[in-house]
């Protein structure tokens, strides 16, 4: 299992649920300093090789609004001509 401690880290514990539950001892992994946290969200993502992770990170830069196109391909086909 992962999870964020309340030192903004990211941690590993091994979970085993056989005929019991019993949690192993955790890890730390690396900090998450610089990644977007979310209240309703992990703001990461575990591949499934549990080797790998996706996260979100807010830059400096970028702007704070979001662009929601509905029907992409559709926009995209006629701006090109291919209707």
């Amino acid at each position: 299992m992962f999870y964020r401690n309340g030192a903004n880290d990211l941690v590993a514990v091994e979970v085993t649920a056989d005929s019991m539950f019993s949690v192993g001892q955790s890890r730390v992994l690396f900090s998450m300093a610089g990644f977007t946290t979310a209240r309703f969200h992990a703001g990461y993502d575990v591949h499934p090789d549990d080797q790998r992770f996706v996260m979100l990170r807010q830059l400096p830069s970028a702007p704070s609004e979001l662009i929601w196109i509905e029907n992409f391909f559709e926009e995209v086909k006629a701006k090109m001509g291919n209707e």
